[in-house]
Formats: C-alpha cells, structure tokens, sequence
C-alpha cells in the first residue's frame, strides 16, 4: 500500500471487521479488521463522505482503506450493519423489603 500524504498514488484495500469504538465527539474510533493487521482508524469525515450517520459498537462493517504514517485509516465506508437491538420487555428487578 502506499502513503496516504504526499504520495501520487495511493492504494486502497477492502477489509472487513467490526467496530471497536467510535466517539462522535472526539469524531473518530477503530475497527478491529479480520485480517489480523491491527486496528484501522475510522474518521468522522470519512463518515460523512460515505453517508454514514453512525458507526455504532459491534457493527460489522466493510471499508476501503489506505496506510498511512500513522497506520491504516479507512477512507470509505462500503457496507455497515449494526448489531441487533433487543426490544423485549425489560426484566422487573427483584424488590426487596426491609
């Protein structure tokens, strides 16, 4: 892969993996890829590029991405499924009389 600056060309690669974290605030986070190369860096402009409103914890997710002099930044997102919400009844908490 080639640099992300200052280089002519730049070499993308598809991964897949799932969201570590993401902090909206901070406007970034990792995703754990499969390939085993270490976390890739997912930028909120990079978010905003993919039309992408969230990148929720535990979401599976395929992104384009380039190394860059700090390590793998994702520049793209493809594809991101989050995981599944469980909207069963709440489970009553025991009350316990004094």
């Amino acid at each position: 892969m080639a640099k992300l600056s200052g280089a002519s060309s730049v070499t993308t690669e598809t991964l897949t993996g799932r969201v570590k974290w993401y902090d909206s605030v901070k406007g970034y986070g990792f995703v754990a890829v499969d390939d085993g190369g270490g976390d890739v860096l997912l930028h909120a402009n990079c978010l905003r590029r993919s039309n992408v409103a969230e990148a929720p914890e535990g979401a599976t997710i395929t992104l384009e991405a380039v190394e860059g002099e700090r390590g793998r930044q994702a520049t793209a997102i493809l594809d991101i499924n989050t995981p599944a919400i469980d909207l069963a009844e709440p489970k009553p908490t025991q009350v316990v009389e004094i």
